[in-house]
């Protein structure tokens, strides 16, 4: 073979050695495996190199010196090691008997979840959800006898009279004495009666006149429901408690008087409290009835300022509340300083900055920068050099 014609072949056949490697994302994609197009086309992609070597020995030439038969004989190894490696072969014979290779199908009176069969089901009354938009019910399906997700049992579930029904935008099994939502049993839940509070976490269910409230489709011990009332996804309260993510708030807060503020931190009459999971930080020596919040990151009372990210909580000494101002796009003036606040690197003092000039950018704003005052101009609470235009 000529110095051309090997440069010329090796230039074609470079790309598959790296065609090889990534294959497996050529079928990562759901319903990649049913797609007869997609498995054929796949296959003779992996395979282009053969019939370049099968060619080049008829003619009698070789690649680099080598037999090109046998570099074809390497390269059907290859080829054949990574389409039995991906299950194409597989998964062609599944599609020519209609038996699907992702999610369920019934073929032959027997049913089955990715090709698998699914044993002790019944094929006659055997239903998917494969094409319905949700797409977390597609690995649900009932006969009936059971409710099987991913092809198993749900174990507990009573399939007689199963079905689907939608409360508040989520999806709940139910027959004529249980509710289920996804695989799990809401205990003690009456189909009949069961609701969700509007947005929330929260849900209720009454039974023979009693009631059962419900977070996150856990039962809430000894909570009063004719004064019950969700504030948000986290926290609600009762005449009794303040309940926290379904269980008795772990710091005695007065339910009367609770209110949940952003970022979170939330307060009563007596105190007021920054939280992350379960730890309830109290904020010392403020003043409730003063209190207010900035914005999301910071609070004051008369006579004090505080900056709030995450779990972290500081008093900001030297600052006076009274003539602190966000400015917008993380930026807030105190007197004569700047300031900037950031995920990374929580607050920042510009201390270059001049307070009498500073502006900031509109959001719409096309410049580069979001803030300027009479000297420099500022990006992400850092000084912003603009690069010189071409030809300037």
């Amino acid at each position: 073979m000529s110095l051309i014609l090997n440069l010329f072949v090796t230039m074609l056949v470079t790309p598959w050695g790296s065609a090889v490697m990534m294959s497996p994302m050529m079928f990562a994609a759901p319903g990649s495996h049913d797609s007869l197009r997609g498995l054929i086309t796949g296959m003779v992609f992996l395979g282009y190199p053969l019939p370049i070597f099968l060619i080049a020995g008829l003619f009698g030439v070789n690649f680099w010196g080598f037999n090109s038969f046998k570099v074809a004989g390497a390269v059907a190894v290859v080829w054949m090691l990574a389409i039995l490696f991906l299950g194409i072969p597989g998964a062609l014979i599944n599609l020519a008997r209609g038996i699907a290779n992702e999610g369920y199908s019934v073929v032959d009176n027997v049913a089955y979840y990715n090709a698998r069969p699914i044993a002790g089901s019944d094929a006659a009354t055997f239903t998917s959800f494969n094409t319905i938009e949700e797409f977390h019910l597609r690995y649900f399906a009932l006969d009936k006898h059971r409710l099987y997700e991913f092809g198993r049992p749900v174990e507990g579930v009573d399939a007689n009279n199963l079905h689907l029904v939608e409360r508040q935008g989520k999806d709940y099994w139910m027959n004529d004495h249980q509710v289920v939502h996804g695989t799990d049993i809401v205990k003690n839940a009456n189909p009949a009666t069961f609701q969700l509070f509007e947005e929330t976490n929260w849900a209720h269910s009454e039974t023979g006149g009693v009631y059962t409230l419900y977070y996150q489709h856990e039962p809430i011990a000894d909570a009063d429901f004719a004064t019950f009332e969700p504030i948000d996804y986290w926290f609600a309260r009762d005449k009794q408690q303040v309940y926290y993510r379904g269980e008795k708030a772990p710091v005695d807060l007065d339910p009367a008087s609770l209110v949940v503020m952003e970022n979170r931190l939330v307060r009563d009459h007596r105190n007021l409290y920054a939280f992350e999971d379960m730890n309830f930080t109290p904020l010392p020596n403020i003043d409730i009835s003063t209190l207010e919040q900035v914005d999301s990151l910071f609070v004051r009372d008369k006579e004090q300022l505080f900056f709030h990210q995450d779990a972290h909580v500081e008093r900001l000494e030297g600052i006076d509340p009274n003539h602190f101002k966000p400015l917008g796009r993380q930026y807030y003036r105190a007197g004569n300083r700047i300031f900037f606040t950031s995920h990374r690197d929580g607050l920042m003092e510009l201390t270059s900055a001049d307070a009498n000039s500073f502006e900031v950018q509109q959001d719409d704003s096309d410049t580069r920068f979001d803030a300027r005052d009479k000297q420099q101009t500022y990006r992400f609470g850092e000084i912003y050099e603009e690069e010189a235009q071409p030809g300037n």
